[in-house]
């Protein structure tokens, strides 16, 4: 690039990407105009926002990076082809303040999705504003959420079915973790976390705050009704819980629902506030509950609820009822 000043003197520059329409750069200070640029000529290393953007990205696989929000906003681009904003194909560690948001234009859109090894540590939000699309789906690696916010809406449905993470790896080496964050469903008919694997794929749940608060949605949910077969007590999806707070607000909604597989819920605080239960296992499932564990409900719904063909065995959680005609526990 040649420039010259008023006098007529001139200088000249190399420039590889416009500079002043970049959008992220790298530990070294390269610039790139797109995300997807920086994924891509990066193996390992750092790759920090410096403007906010909207567009869908990929991180290749056998490429080690750390993404660094910075207190900016990245928006999925309008895009079914690639219905996802960030997608992680090799080594990803999401950080920083700032926010990935899904479109909330295409349907099954996905603000964050995992094919292999990905942890999430923010101090932003990660939110899916998309029809039946998810904040966070593993589909088959490893993810593990230590902080941050993250949330689902119902872009303008009633009936969104989102859920703010979802399981749907079958492989046994496929885990989703959550150490800690504030998980918020804001949408009907919808759940906040979902272990829909089929195969072997595990949720485990260690801290963090829960909360469902519109019609017919529950907290966390460990296998998709429409999968179970009358066998399924002894396979998996398996999830297991040692911590974390719980709520259910909502109508018509239950907090922690067993649709098939076996869940173990050994710690942590669940708190029903709406016409379903606490705990409710549906038939063929196995069910255990430890010391760790507080359950209580306020609603007529009650506190435990299992179908009588469930494996089911309390050591010790305290549970309680505060509604003069409900219940702790019930075989159904």
């Amino acid at each position: 690039v040649r420039a010259t000043d008023k006098d007529g003197n001139f200088a000249e520059a190399t420039i590889t990407e416009p500079t002043l329409l970049a959008v992220c750069q790298n530990q070294n200070g390269v610039k790139y105009t797109l995300i997807a640029n920086g994924f891509e000529k990066n193996k390992s290393g750092t790759i920090t926002m410096i403007r906010s953007t909207i567009e869908t990205a990929t991180l290749p696989s056998e490429h080690d990076i750390t993404f660094n929000l910075n207190g900016k906003t990245v928006t999925g681009a309008d895009n079914s082809g690639n219905p996802y904003t960030i997608q992680n194909s090799g080594k990803m560690i999401i950080t920083g303040d700032g926010e990935i948001v899904s479109s909330s234009k295409i349907e099954y859109y996905d603000a964050v999705v995992n094919n292999d090894e990905l942890t999430i540590k923010v101090t932003g939000t990660i939110r899916s504003e998309s029809y039946k699309g998810n904040a966070v789906y593993n589909t088959g690696g490893n993810t593990t959420i230590e902080s941050g916010t993250f949330e689902a809406t119902n872009a303008g449905r009633t009936n969104s079915g989102t859920a703010i993470v979802k399981q749907s790896g079958t492989a046994s080496t496929s885990v989703v973790t959550i150490n800690g964050g504030t998980f918020k469903q804001e949408a009907q008919n919808s759940i906040c976390i979902g272990n829909s694997s089929t195969g072997c794929g595990k949720l485990r749940i260690t801290g963090g705050t829960f909360t469902s608060t519109q019609k017919n949605s529950d907290v966390i949910t460990s296998g998709d009704s429409v999968q179970k077969t009358n066998n399924e007590t002894n396979h998996f999806p398996h999830t297991v819980i040692t911590g974390g707070t719980f709520i259910g607000n909502s109508e018509k909604g239950s907090v922690i629902v067993v649709n098939y597989g076996t869940t173990e819920i050994t710690g942590g605080k669940v708190t029903n506030n709406s016409t379903g239960n606490a705990v409710v296992a549906r038939d063929n499932t196995a069910l255990s509950l430890g010391t760790g564990l507080t359950a209580s409900s306020s609603a007529e719904g009650g506190t435990i609820r299992y179908h009588n063909s469930v494996t089911y065995k309390n050591s010790g959680a305290k549970i309680s009822n505060t509604r003069g005609n409900s219940y702790n526990e019930i075989k159904y």
